[in-house]
């Protein structure tokens, strides 16, 4: 009995560190991540490269260019309820063009840029990344981050 109380300390004692980390490089976590279900969806936008504006002011861009979908999960993964799914750009190599983040590293920057969609239909994390064109390479005329944005955000809707 004792050796259970241990050893059951012993992972409690572990646990933050793995839920904290935001790790979800293994297949079984992505697995779990990517058919998580889906009960809202954000749309927000940044600038792309820096902010213009009077350096004593809020500075405010001339242009939103970089655009994504924060989607709330039905059930967390590693803790975390809220991710951020956005097309990167120009890619090459093994970097993929579109990435999905913990939410919580989203900088400043970004804003939501519409109400929130409540979804009362079943959509996965899989669903959005496939609407956003996971598959497809980075173009910045026919497929970039602000037609990946606009693809989840119609898939959103019930």
């Amino acid at each position: 009995m004792f050796a259970k109380e241990v050893l059951l300390l012993c992972c409690l004692l572990v646990l933050p560190a793995v839920v904290f980390g935001v790790d979800c490089r293994t297949r079984p976590c992505l697995r779990t991540l990517f058919n998580s279900r889906v009960t809202r969806a954000d749309y927000y936008s940044r600038q792309l490269l820096g902010s213009f504006g009077s350096s004593g002011k809020r500075k405010r861009s001339l242009s939103r260019l970089h655009h994504g979908i924060v989607v709330t999960l039905a059930n967390s993964v590693l803790g975390q309820d809220r991710w951020l799914i956005h097309r990167g750009s120009w890619s090459t190599g093994t970097n993929p063009d579109t990435v999905i983040t913990d939410a919580d590293y989203m900088s400043s920057e970004w804003v939501r840029d519409r109400r929130p969609k409540y979804l009362s239909c079943f959509k996965t994390v899989n669903g959005f990344l496939r609407a956003g064109g996971i598959a497809d390479n980075y173009n910045l005329f026919t497929h970039n981050c602000i037609h990946a944005a606009r693809a989840m955000w119609n898939f959103a809707s019930c």
